[in-house]
């Protein structure tokens, strides 16, 4: 019945000319005279169009909302969507001045990007509700959240007051508000930063001599993903350092990041006299265009592409550019990302387990020099690096341990390769100062300045760092070791103990061995239960043992009754083996045999 009202409404406006109201405030006014309807029309089903009743509730309505207009038009005005540069929402739904919206996760299992534009409210503060955040990554800590907010004629972005954002946990929502400077404002997440930032920044460099932009592929939607080169080009020798951000595509930090560290560069380029430099500033090229969160993107992440054999064509574009721009040599790489919400500032070094006492000694120094060199406003600490250096913070990758951008490089390069995760809204988590796009390109600066101390030889010096907390062990490398679990290793058993544990993410023990096998017997012995065993072969090439990105997964069962598992791959020639450990209740003790 309502939509026949709205009809008539539409047809007597156009026969009497009367201005058109908009679907969402002709729809409001019609609920309002619904009581009347049902009372009258609706009761005696006469047909809308020939029935004398209805064509005067029809007038009615007219004349309601011509009386209305004068004094609710801006109350009813408000509209809202997602077509705006990098949008992302979905579910809106508004309600006077309210606007409910959800993320969504566009091929990523969790959400957090968000991005839309707010219509019709000139002169009035419209509340948003996030809702649905209990889909968000990290969401426990999303009360360190601040959106920020531009007038659509009137830039630039600016944050929203701290005080007036609130999450509300236990409804699975963040509230905040927003002052509508002009008819059209834009919402996002964080600063946004997309391909028109970009060429901005690229249009303020390109005179410089040094530097050389160029396409380095094109992503699977046809978009151009951009190389940056900065050189002197004099002498070969030189060492070769790689930056790469937005792989996760929503985490723009990184952008700014990167910006910060080129301006460092171009503004005392005499450090191009000992290495070279480049630059990938959008690696989820597509996302990035299309306002995707982008972690663990199907149907695989883009830092966990690395390896011989990558899906992604700007991952493999990037492979290839190492070994033609830059001679099959990467010195240094940093990867730029962003923590959950309210993460703070960190640098996280490849798997503890993989790299010699001297590497880890290397990265402490480059650590505790950046330290020194960050901004007070966004502090990457020497401290908050040891403790998130620790085996619970590296338990990021499971299966693909080894294929993430600094492990590979680290493996086939033997690059001293770091993540640079930098805080979206607060410099020290919950409660640190709210960061604006200068604060993170100050840390650029800060990471370029204790680059000059690396080349130049001059890091700082450290006395006792404590112990890693992570073994050295000669058959198998850490992926995962929960606090729970002890290992230890004799010739070549390798014994864990554990207790089992409820708590989702303490059960879990992952190990990848060292051997490269064609043929895997696994001999064991177990002391308690187990609830599962996974076992993963991951193919390799023959030149340095490094993934080509070919996985195949079984659930073995382990029992007492039991002593040894033999399996050869069925579609690969040589791999490696990991194994997933869940829910171990008291002792095993595995042998790998490589055949």
């Amino acid at each position: 019945m309502l939509e026949n009202v709205l009809k008539e409404v539409e047809e007597q406006c156009r026969e009497e000319r009367i201005p058109m109201l908009g679907p969402d405030k002709a729809r409001l006014l019609a609920k309002r005279a619904n009581p009347p309807l049902g009372g009258c029309a609706a009761k005696r089903q006469i047909p809308v169009s020939k029935s004398l009743e209805m064509k005067a509730v029809t007038l009615f309505i007219i004349l309601i909302a011509g009386i209305a207009l004068s004094s609710t038009e801006e109350a009813y005005a408000v509209n809202a969507d997602k077509n705006l540069p990098m949008g992302n929402a979905e579910d809106i739904i508004i309600e006077g001045d309210v606007v409910h919206f959800a993320a969504q996760k566009r091929g990523s299992p969790q959400s957090m990007w968000f991005g839309f534009r707010i219509k019709g409210a000139k002169g009035k503060k419209i509340t948003c509700i996030w809702e649905r955040t209990n889909e968000v990554l990290g969401s426990g800590s999303l009360g360190a959240a601040v959106p920020v907010y531009r007038a659509f004629d009137n830039e630039p972005f600016k944050r929203i007051q701290a005080s007036a954002c609130e999450y509300q946990p236990e409804h699975n929502r963040f509230v905040f508000d927003i002052p509508c400077e002009s008819d059209e404002v834009h919402v996002y997440y964080c600063y946004p930063y997309g391909p028109t930032e970009l060429d901005a920044f690229f249009s303020s460099i390109q005179e410089s001599e040094f530097v050389r932009i160029s396409t380095l592929t094109k992503s699977e939607g046809g978009r151009p993903c951009k190389l940056l080169e900065i050189s002197d080009k004099r002498g070969k020798g030189k060492k070769q350092v790689w930056f790469s951000a937005r792989a996760h595509s929503g985490e723009v930090t990184g952008s700014f990041v990167l910006e910060g560290i080129v301006g460092s560069i171009l503004a005392d380029p005499k450090i191009l006299q000992k290495a070279d430099f480049y630059f990938v500033p959008f690696v989820d090229t597509d996302g990035v265009w299309l306002g995707y969160y982008g972690k663990n993107r199907e149907p695989r992440d883009f830092n966990r592409d690395y390896c011989l054999d990558p899906i992604r064509p700007e991952i493999d574009a990037i492979l290839k550019a190492v070994r033609s721009k830059s001679s099959g040599r990467v010195d240094y790489s940093f990867d730029l990302h962003p923590p959950t919400p309210g993460g703070p500032v960190y640098l996280v070094p490849p798997k503890l387990s993989i790299i010699s006492e001297e590497e880890w000694r290397e990265c402490c120094k480059f650590a505790a020099t950046l330290e020194e060199f960050s901004p007070e406003s966004c502090p990457a600490t020497f401290s908050e690096f040891l403790r998130r250096a620790r085996p619970a913070a590296m338990n990021w990758t499971n299966v693909n341990y080894d294929m993430t951008n600094t492990t590979f490089l680290y493996r086939a390069y033997g690059a001293l390769s770091f993540i640079l995760e930098t805080a979206y809204h607060r410099g020290e988590g919950m409660s640190g100062k709210v960061l604006e796009p200068d604060d993170w390109r100050k840390l650029g600066h800060g990471l370029t300045e204790a680059l000059r101390a690396l080349l130049d030889g001059k890091l700082k010096e450290i006395g006792e760092i404590g112990d890693r907390g992570i073994d050295i062990l000669s058959e198998w490398h850490l992926v995962q070791l929960p606090s729970k679990v002890k290992l230890s290793e004799v010739d070549e058993t390798l014994e864990i103990e554990s207790v089992e544990v409820e708590t989702k993410g303490d059960s879990f023990v992952w190990l990848a061995s060292n051997a490269v096998c064609e043929t895997v017997s696994l001999d064991y012995e177990l002391e308690g239960t187990i609830r599962q065993c996974q076992l993963s072969l991951k193919e390799v090439g023959a030149s340095k043992a490094l993934p080509t990105g070919r996985i195949e997964n079984y659930n073995i069962e382990l029992d007492a009754s039991s002593t040894s598992f033999k399996k050869r791959a069925e579609n690969m020639k040589r791999f490696r083996v990991l194994l997933r450990i869940d829910g171990l209740n008291g002792k095993l003790r595995i042998t790998l045999s490589s055949i």
